[in-house]
């Protein structure tokens, strides 16, 4: 991404700058060639082997000098192209259906969400935690929140960057993580052929839903 500004608007698309900065390639130290994508994780968190074998991240990252208080995921979904009608939509229109999608909100508090355009998609932000008063506890302090980057390109690709921390040390766990989601860079692919019309409604149910599995933090999701 190349700036950590999000859209109030709806700019037209042409206009609005593209969505990954090509000199994060120069920086970047996690390669994925198969996925085309790269990454520089935050300063001591380290690509860890996945020990949920149902888990279909592309690559997860633990805080080595937090004892594992806190992890990040990638995982990636092929998606149909995203046709002109979606990017028509207001911005909050977009946000309110993709949060829905990601959330139960019976079961999770959303405490911020966002949508910043580009030219060649959107990127959503969302910090969320398990709303543990619905389920019968009358506290969420031990709650893991989790933040999310969604990316979504206009060629259908779809690349999520998930982070889920213990509260203690949130703040400082978020903004190691933030600095990383803005050296991610995916390359381009060949351009694929159009799809016919497509609703907003279609792109929503390509969604992918968050489920916390275990006070450790670890992802697991479920493609819908």
């Amino acid at each position: 991404m190349t700036n950590h500004a999000w859209a109030e608007g709806n700019a037209t698309q042409s206009l609005l700058p593209p969505m990954f900065n090509p000199e994060n390639i120069q920086t970047n130290t996690y390669n994925d060639p198969t996925y085309n994508f790269s990454i520089l994780p935050p300063n001591g968190w380290i690509p860890v082997p996945q020990t949920n074998q149902s888990d279909s991240a592309l690559a997860v990252f633990e805080d080595e000098n937090q004892n594992s208080t806190a992890n990040f995921a990638i995982y990636f979904y092929q998606g149909k192209p995203i046709p002109d009608k979606v990017f028509s939509l207001p911005d909050d229109q977009i946000l309110d259906l993709a949060i829905a999608k990601l959330f139960d909100t019976s079961k999770y508090v959303v405490y911020q969400k966002n949508i910043q355009r580009f030219s060649d998609g959107f990127v959503i932000q969302a910090i969320v935690a398990e709303n543990q008063t619905a389920s019968g506890n009358q506290t969420t302090q031990n709650s893991p929140i989790t933040e999310e980057f969604s990316f979504w390109l206009k060629d259908g690709r779809q690349y999520f960057l998930v982070m889920v921390s213990s509260p203690n040390g949130f703040n400082q766990n978020a903004a190691d993580f933030e600095r990383s989601v803005y050296t991610f860079y995916v390359g381009p692919q060949p351009a694929v052929p159009e799809f016919g019309p497509v609703v907003a409604s279609v792109l929503i149910l390509s969604m992918v839903s968050i489920i916390i599995i275990s006070a450790k933090a670890k992802l697991k999701f479920s493609l819908k």
